[in-house]
C-alpha cells in the first residue's frame, strides 16, 4: 500500500526529534518505492547535522532514475555522495538501502531488490557521526524542506544503526514485512496505518516501530495508495496498530 506523495502538493512525514543518527559508525537506510516520475531528486529519507538543515544522512531516487546516497561525518565536512545509475523507472516497485561507514577508510554501499549494485570507499574526516540530535529529519523530502519532494509510493522505511550485511538487506527485500532483523533497527515506518484513500493527517499517525521510536507527522496530506508492493505490511509486534484489513 504505501503512502502516496505528490510533488504539486509538496508533501512529506517529519520524524524530527530522532537521535538516531548521531555519534555512529555506520549505519543503514532503506525504504520502498514506487516512483511517479524520475525527473528531479525524490528523498526516501534525509536526517540533518546538528544545528541546520544540511544533510547528515540521505537515501534518494535522483534524477534520470538514479539511485543517490550522501552522508558527512563532521557537521562542518563536504558532503560525500555515491550515485548509481539504476535505471528505476515509473510505475515500478524497488527497494532500495544505502550502507555508509565513516573513518578515513570509510564505505558507500547502494543495494537495489536486495542486491549490492554499486559501492565506493570515501575518506570522511571523523570515525563517527556528529554528537548532537538533527535538527531536522524527513521522510519523502530534503532536510531544508525546499526539494526532493517525493512523487509516488513509499513504505516500509528504516534506519539501523549499524551496517547490515548483504544477506541482511536481501532478507528484507525479498521478505514479506517480518523478516526478524531487529538488530541495531533504530526506525520503522510501515506507512500502512489505514485503508487506501485516507488522507493522512493526524499528528503521530505515521507510526515508527524501531527502538528509538519518532512518530512521524505527515504534513499536506499525502494519501495510503492501493498499489500492492512485495511488502506483504505484516508489522511485528503490534497489536495496538491500526493496520490495513
Amino acid at each position: 500500500m504505501g503512502l502516496n506523495f505528490l510533488t504539486t502538493s509538496t508533501q512529506y512525514v517529519n520524524i524530527s526529534g530522532t537521535s538516531s543518527f548521531n555519534n555512529l559508525a555506520e549505519w543503514t537506510i532503506m525504504g520502498r518505492v514506487r516512483p511517479a516520475s524520475v525527473n528531479a531528486a525524490r528523498v526516501i529519507a534525509d536526517l540533518s547535522i546538528t544545528a541546520s538543515t544540511n544533510t547528515r544522512a540521505a537515501l534518494q531516487v535522483q534524477a534520470t532514475g538514479q539511485i543517490g546516497l550522501q552522508a558527512r561525518s563532521l557537521d562542518a565536512e563536504t558532503l560525500r555522495s555515491l550515485v548509481f545509475a539504476a535505471g528505476l523507472v515509473n510505475g515500478t516497485w524497488y527497494h532500495i538501502a544505502g550502507v555508509t561507514r565513516y573513518g578515513t577508510n570509510g564505505l558507500f554501499q547502494i543495494f537495489l531488490n536486495g542486491a549490492l549494485v554499486s559501492a565506493a570507499t570515501a575518506s570522511f574526516g571523523a570515525a563517527t557521526s556528529g554528537a548532537g540530535n538533527s535538527l531536522q529529519a524527513i521522510l519523502g523530502a530534503d532536510a531544508g524542506l525546499g526539494s526532493g519532494f517525493m512523487d509516488g509510493l513509499m513504505e516500509d522505511v528504516r534506519l539501523y544503526n549499524r551496517a547490515l550485511g548483504p544477506d541482511e538487506i536481501a532478507t528484507i527485500a525479498t521478505s514479506q514485512g517480518h523478516d526478524g532483523i531487529n538488530n541495531g533497527r533504530t526506525n520503522m515506518w510501515p506507512m500502512n496505518e489505514f485503508s487506501p484513500g485516507t488522507v493522512a493527517t493526524a499528528v503521530g499517525s505515521i507510526v515508527d516501530l524501531g527502538t528509538n521510536p519518532i512518530n512521524g507527522t505527515p504534513t499536506n496530506s499525502p494519501t495510503y495508495g492501493d498499489s500492492i508492493s512485495s511488502f506483504a505490511r505484516k508489522i511485528p509486534n503490534s497489536a495496538n496498530i491500526p493496520r490495513r484489513t
